[in-house]
């Protein structure tokens, strides 16, 4: 219809580095504070998404009703917690 527009290519990464403050073994994540803005959205952008838990624990021990991140979007969990 002779309209010129603009188009703004998605987000895509190649691999995205996470940290979940309450991860289970599914990879659903629960984060803590401001850790919450991006990281859902570079899970849905990227490749390979690597989770590093500070609190590993079993699946069904997270309220599904707090889970940010799902674990379908997740391919690698990586043991952090406290130091």
């Amino acid at each position: 219809d002779g309209k010129e527009y603009l188009l703004e290519l998605p987000l895509r990464a190649d691999v995205a580095l996470l940290f979940g403050q309450t991860v289970d073994k599914a990879g659903n994540i629960v984060y803590y504070g401001a850790t919450r803005n991006f990281n859902t959205i570079m899970a849905t952008a990227a490749d390979v998404v690597i989770v590093e838990a500070g609190n590993l624990v079993e699946v069904g021990e997270i309220d599904p009703n707090n889970v940010v991140t799902p674990g379908l979007f997740i391919d690698y969990i990586a043991v952090g917690g406290d130091r």
